[in-house]
This record gives structure tokens, C-alpha cells and sequence, in this order.
């Protein structure tokens, strides 16, 4: 928020504003027992939720100096007076001064959308769950980074779930954080693969098209239904990087992730990626 200095909206002046005066920037949820300087960093733990709904009017606009500077003081509806657990953060957008607004108080200036018991219920909900994590990683600071993976987006949706119902207030089992420390681990190590083949794919010559001996590593075996059956594809990486994809010859039926194999077949480009292609036909297969 900006360090310039204006003079603290009033009761007085706050009960002549209207909604085309104010815009709701965020919405507040303090903790009982905690005073205004949760709305600041809080060395404790997280002590308050918020909704912010416009961060750059919010960061622009001029709050009262003498919120969440003591610890004791707890937060105050600029309006009534009245101290608040809920409380909606405004802008007055023809002085750019911001205030702090009650739940009951919003819905009395006309225009203003206020609290409604949803977002109150979910403020608190989210509070809560974050308290929980933070206590976690706190009494083990070594499931800190499993967790922080577990709730991102690019997580195991598996994770995702486990992580979300621990936040809702269930207990877990030992074999589910074993669980998630295993899908963590996965992870790390197929993101240092992928980069790993990234740098080999950037500095591999264009995949060639056209019949040709191909050797190389056999990096998955899938198996797929079709028009005549079930049949094994597999996805191998050659010897100069490029990756070709299509079926497993019925003479590497017993091979396995991670042999390395060699055959003739034709193969066709990607018309997405000059370094991946599909194969076909292939004969004279072998154990390299």
C-alpha cells in the first residue's frame, strides 16, 4: 500500500459515502484473538484470509496509518466503530483513500456489495485449512516441500486429494503421507528427465523419414485396442535423441522398459515436433 499521507476517512464522512463512491477491493477474515497487525506479515502463522479483488487499486490507494501497526489493536468498522472479525476493504475512488467497512454497514450504503455468508464461510474455511498446513509443516518441516507440491496445480491428482481432504480437517494415515512422498519423488525425478531431454533433443539432428534402422532405448510399453485386438506400442528413444513411437515387434515381445532393441521400420515426421515420429512395419528386430 502507498506510504503517502492523507487524513483518515471519518465516521462522518464514511456514513455520507454511497457505491458509486466505493469499490470493495478485498474481503477480510480476522481470526478471533488477533489484532489488525495480522493484516501486515504475521511471524506466528496465518492469522487472517483474504479475497483481494482489485490488488491494484488496493496497492495504490492511502489506508490509515494506525491499522495494524500495534498488535493489540484489533480491527475497527470505520464507519460504526465497531470492532470486526469480517470486513470488506474499500476505496473511496475520488480521494483514493482506503477504509475498513463491517459487514452490516456495507449492506447499508446503497450500491455496495457486501459480505454475504458464503464468502464469510469460505474466508474462514480457507483460514483454517492454511493453519492446518502451516502447523504441519512446522512440527515436520521435512513434508513442507510434499506438501507445497502436493496442493499446486501441476501436482498427482491423486496428491491434490489427499492433501485436500488432510485441509478439511481429516486425519491421514501413515501409508498416505508414504503415498505422497513416493508421487513427490516421481515427480522430481520425471522433471529432471524431461529437462534432461530437452537439452538432448535441442542439440539432435531432424528426425529423417523413410525406411531406416533404428536402435535405441525402449522408454514405455502401452498396450492398445484395435480394430484387430489388443496390441503393445512402445515409445523409444534412438541414439541421437529423437524419439519414435509405434508397434512392438512381436520378436522384442519379452522386452521390457528400459532395454535397448534394434529393427528396421519406416518412419513417418510429426508435423509437430521436427524430433518425434511414428514408425511402421518394422522387421529384423533384436536385443541390441
Amino acid at each position: 500500500m502507498t506510504d503517502t499521507h492523507l487524513p483518515t476517512v471519518t465516521p462522518a464522512e464514511a456514513k455520507t459515502f454511497t457505491g458509486e463512491d466505493l469499490v470493495v477491493v478485498a474481503d477480510i477474515y480476522v481470526e478471533p484473538g488477533h489484532g489488525a497487525a495480522a493484516l501486515h506479515e504475521d511471524q506466528a502463522g496465518p492469522s487472517i484470509e483474504l479475497d483481494i479483488l482489485h490488488p491494484e487499486l488496493r496497492d495504490n490507494a492511502v489506508w490509515p496509518e494506525d491499522i495494524g501497526h500495534e498488535s493489540g489493536q484489533r480491527l475497527r468498522c470505520q464507519v460504526c466503530g465497531q470492532h470486526l472479525l469480517y470486513a470488506s476493504e474499500a476505496v473511496h475512488k475520488p480521494s483514493n483513500r482506503g477504509l475498513f467497512i463491517g459487514r452490516e454497514c456495507a449492506h447499508h450504503i446503497h450500491g455496495l456489495r457486501g459480505l454475504t455468508t458464503l464468502d464469510m464461510k469460505r474466508l474462514k474455511q480457507r483460514l483454517h485449512t492454511r493453519q492446518r498446513f502451516h502447523k504441519l509443516a512446522k512440527d515436520r518441516p521435512r513434508l513442507a516441500p510434499v506438501i507445497e507440491w502436493a496442493r499446486g496445480s501441476e501436482s498427482h491428482y491423486i496428491a491434490r486429494d489427499i492433501v485436500s481432504r488432510f485441509g478439511e480437517g481429516r486425519k491421514l494415515s501413515f501409508k498416505q503421507w508414504r503415498l505422497l512422498a513416493k508421487l513427490h519423488r516421481g515427480s522430481l525425478e520425471r522433471a529432471k528427465r524431461e529437462a534432461q531431454w530437452a537439452e538432448e533433443k535441442a542439440g539432435a539432428p531432424a528426425l529423417v523419414e523413410g525406411r531406416q534402422e533404428i536402435e535405441g532405448v525402449i522408454l514405455k510399453i502401452d498396450e492398445r485396442e484395435t480394430d484387430w485386438g489388443w496390441v503393445h506400442k512402445i515409445t523409444l528413444k534412438m541414439d541421437n535423441a529423437n524419439v519414435v513411437w509405434g508397434s512392438l515387434p512381436s520378436a522384442l515381445s519379452n522386452c521390457d522398459k528400459g532395454d535397448r532393441v534394434a529393427f528396421t521400420a519406416t518412419v513417418q515426421l510429426s508435423d509437430k515436433d521436427e524430433h518425434f515420429g511414428f514408425f511402421k512395419r518394422p522387421s529384423k528386430a533384436r536385443v541390441a
